[in-house]
């Protein structure tokens, strides 16, 4: 052990109380902030204010108006009756006196264009209807509304379908904070159900809702979960180290780096989402073990019959370096996703391998300082007289398990190549996948609704095409240039069948030509003339044509509602669009695909970098820490291969069972990585220990069986369940994470306790050399 080390081992003893009092007091701010923590979800999170898709996004938003609506929808088996036109008139109302409701659009405020002379007029489908009085509508009314409605393709499917059973309200939302717009939606919710009466069901959607149900389970979950993952962790280090005390001591310890860490982000100014919410769940796996570590080593130390103090300092002497390294290559896994193009993953990676580091400080001084302190209480274990003949049946499975390592070393090796192959080719068919509402699980009424209208009404997700002039001979005042985006729309309308509406500013003014002659639907077509389309433009509502051509009349907007698609189809549905256009552009326009859509598809993209970056990254860094535990380059790479071991398992297992990559499980193989490698460093830095005491190679193993193998077990156990605890959550990609980061855990135990050891044994490596000790 180096005397610097020895060094700060006997000031943390000798100043145990003032560390405690000084951790406690340190304790407050931080754990002040803990409190403070907020959640944000949206999807332009995850993307650098300089991301080129995102820029154009925002440009569309400023340009168009922004795409958050909100949607309220019931099925009748007539919505065209007095009562239902009069409950959408009363929603409609209600939901327009609420603050934060830009606008609604349903059938009660849908218009029409009436020819008026030399002008146009916009009048609604329904007359004025007075909520007070008790005149129903007319059937000649009703009637008159039904044709024009279900002839309207701005209507129809978009606000009633085609069969007139299904009506939707479309409420547009303003941009507001993520808890207000929580807080809106409660109240337009409210204020439909209360207009509605409980006489029909109401279904909601719209990405708007998405995301604030999206942020609210991410919450709930975090809240929820972690005190579960500690009470587990607590319960189970109890039950293993068999002291309450001890069990104590790491409660403590894990709320004080809780506290620190978390506390340390808000203090930051960042917020938490999908991704990062699964730092505090994720630090207390870790955490707890160099705690275990730390105390099991301890109690060795005190059933030897030593006294409190001097079991203190042997058990930290024991630990404190190997510690040291697995901290930083844990570290190390997590700061691999700096160099990710997504900002959450980034934020997390880095915040997390500060709470590792953290982990580390709060564990070495708080936990002895609390062994010092508390020596009276804890009970010291001595050994019997005559000796223990006690049956440990923990000790006689390691037993075991070592004597098979040992023996059926080339049969284990063989094993692992086959397993290897097969996840290898498991690893060959995994998809990426960015939508959202695939996060949820079928059971999540949400998510029922959302399918519901996808299927039946208008789809949940926009879709827009940008389509720029070249020059002023090819805006959109032009005849030609209007029937161009018709044509687009309508083609790529018919050629995708999960596109439910499309619309595009030619629409308007084929309702307007049909207006201005007589109301013939053969008259339902682009005007001939640039004049007459120039004198639309001044008859027209302002705040109509804003929304679908840009002010100088150089872009249209071509939009589509689409239902939610897999980026596979979204990515199929680009390049029809792609294929089309191309050919057609013939140097008059250009144009640009924007949208959720799209950027779900440039997420994709983002995840795959991310994973091949911050995996290699973390591999090349790992495999020098390696380097310096093994001091030898022919045992690092042997020590590599068990470590690869639970990741192919994993990845492979996710192909297998068509287990899509999202921004949760793209964590997974550095996470893995950066963790299974601690408990390779523990056993590793042992056998070379027991090597130089012991020649023989197969006693030297068994040796480390016995002297770190418990440790192994118990601290792979402990992640197991703190990750697979994440399994309770409402999010599909935090189940998916904690699940099969759970399972890796266990993969690894394979890794270090049966691989490893068998490698060692076929290859034989040099091990009595110096250590890092």
């Amino acid at each position: 052990m180096p005397i610097q080390v020895e060094k700060i081992i006997n000031s943390t003893l000798v100043h145990s109380k003032k560390l405690i009092v000084l951790i406690i007091i340190l304790s407050v701010p931080f754990s002040y902030y803990f409190i403070q923590q907020q959640y944000v979800n949206h999807v332009e999170k995850y993307f650098n204010t300089s991301d080129e898709d995102l820029k154009v996004y925002k440009a569309f938003q400023e340009t168009y108006g922004n795409e958050h609506q909100f949607l309220i929808v019931f099925e009748d088996a007539d919505i065209f009756t007095t009562e239902n036109i009069t409950t959408i008139k009363r929603i409609s109302d209600a939901v327009k006196a609420i603050h934060g409701v830009l606008r609604v659009f349903s059938v009660t405020e849908a218009e029409t264009v009436i020819s008026e002379g030399d002008s146009i007029e916009f009048r609604k489908l329904f007359p004025e209807i007075n909520l007070a009085s008790s005149r129903p509508l007319t059937p000649s009314e009703i009637l008159s509304a039904r044709k024009k409605a279900l002839s309207s393709q701005g209507i129809v499917n978009m606000l009633i379908s085609e069969n007139s059973r299904i009506t939707a309200i479309i409420c547009e939302i303003a941009n507001m904070h993520v808890e207000a717009k929580r807080d809106l939606m409660v109240k337009i919710i409210d204020a439909a159900e209360s207009g509605m009466k409980g006489r029909l069901k109401l279904r909601y959607s719209g990405i708007v809702y998405l995301e604030t149900e999206l942020n609210y389970h991410v919450q709930k979950d975090n809240e929820t979960i972690t005190p579960i993952i500690l009470i587990f962790i607590i319960f189970l280090t109890g039950v293993l180290l068999k002291n309450a005390w001890l069990s104590l001591i790491t409660f403590f310890n894990l709320i004080i780096i809780l506290f620190w860490s978390i506390g340390l982000v808000v203090l930051a100014g960042e917020t938490f989402d999908m991704i990062s919410s699964m730092m505090a769940a994720i630090l207390l796996a870790i955490s707890v073990s160099a705690s275990i570590h730390l105390l099991s080593q301890y109690r060795q130390e005190t059933s030897l019959g030593n006294g409190s103090r001097e079991s203190i300092f042997n058990a930290m002497n024991h630990v404190w370096i190997a510690c040291l390294f697995t901290t930083l290559t844990t570290c190390i896994g997590f700061l691999s996703f700096v160099v990710s193009q997504i900002r959450p993953v980034r934020i997390f990676g880095f915040y997390t391998a500060v709470g590792i580091a953290i982990s580390f400080l709060i564990t070495m001084t708080f936990v002895p300082a609390m062994l010092v302190l508390f020596k009276k209480k804890i009970k010291v274990h001595h050994p019997a007289a005559g000796g223990n003949n006690k049956k440990d049946l923990f000790s006689d499975f390691l037993k075991g398990t070592s004597r098979f390592t040992t023996s059926h070393y080339l049969l284990i090796c063989f094993a692992a190549v086959g397993v290897f192959i097969i996840t290898g080719i498991g690893i060959s068919r995994i998809k990426i996948e960015t939508n959202q509402v695939r996060y949820f699980p079928e059971s999540n009424q949400m998510k029922r609704d959302m399918d519901y209208i996808d299927r039946h009404m208008v789809g949940s997700l926009p879709i827009n095409l940008l389509v720029k002039a070249t020059g002023e001979a090819f805006d959109f005042t032009h005849p030609e240039s209007l029937r161009f985006i018709d044509e687009i729309k309508t083609r790529i309308a018919k050629a995708y069948d999960n596109i439910s509406v499309s619309y595009a500013i030619s629409d308007y003014f084929k309702e307007v030509n049909k207006a201005f002659n007589t109301g013939n639907p053969d008259d339902f077509r682009i005007p001939e003339t640039q004049a007459e389309i120039i004198d639309y433009y001044e008859l027209a509502d302002s705040d109509l044509t804003s929304r679908m051509v840009s002010s100088d009349f150089m872009e249209a907007r071509v939009s589509f509602q689409s239902s939610m698609i897999s980026n596979e189809q979204a990515y199929a549905l680009f390049e029809k669009i792609e294929q089309y256009l191309d050919p057609e552009l013939k140097g008059r326009f250009t144009y640009q695909i924007t949208g959720l859509t799209k950027l779900y598809l440039k997420m994709d993209k983002n995840l795959m970098s991310t994973f091949l970056k911050s995996f290699s990254i973390a591999f090349f860094l790992i495999f020098l820490m390696m380097l310096l535990v093994c001091r030898r380059l022919y045992l690092t790479l042997i020590c590599m291969i068990p470590n690869m071991f639970p990741i192919a398992v994993t990845m492979g297992i996710m192909g297998w069972f068509n287990i899509p990559l999202d921004v949760a499980t793209i964590l997974i193989a550095s996470v893995v990585l950066g963790i299974a490698v601690d408990d390779t460093i523990h056993f590793t830095v042992r056998l070379k220990r027991n090597a130089i005491l012991e020649p023989d190679l197969k006693k030297a193993i068994r040796q480390t069986y016995s002297d770190v193998g418990k440790q192994i077990v118990i601290t792979s156990v402990v992640l197991f369940v703190g990750f697979g605890l994440l399994v309770f959550g409402s999010v599909i990609p935090v189940r998916t994470f904690g699940l099969l980061t759970g399972f890796s855990m266990l993969f690894a135990l394979l890794g270090d306790m049966i691989i490893l050891p068998a490698m060692i044994m076929v290859f034989r490596p040099e091990l009595q050399t110096k250590t890092i000790h």
